[in-house]
């Protein structure tokens, strides 16, 4: 989880972990798993992302709102984010 304040490099370190950056040293593990080695599309389907005020809607669940597109992912993977979801909600 990512928490700061405006300025603090929230939005540019999401861009990093999701590869829309170059990085241009080090590294970044997920999962114990460099994010250089993974599928850009995987990766970025793997990550949970809630835009914060503006972006959320009053009416859903916290599970929901993080997974608006429930059938833009197929098989385990949804599956497996919809129970995380629903563990901390």
């Amino acid at each position: 989880m990512l928490v700061g304040p405006s300025g603090s490099g929230k939005t540019t370190a999401m861009r990093l972990i999701n590869r829309l950056i170059r990085l241009s040293g080090g590294d970044i593990l997920l999962g114990g798993r460099s994010v250089l080695e993974r599928n850009e599309v995987a990766l970025r389907r793997d990550i949970g992302y809630v835009i914060q005020q503006v972006g959320l809607f009053p009416h859903m669940t916290v599970a929901r709102t993080s997974r608006p597109c429930p059938g833009c992912w197929a098989g385990s993977a949804r599956e497996s984010r919809s129970a995380r979801a629903s563990s901390s909600s």
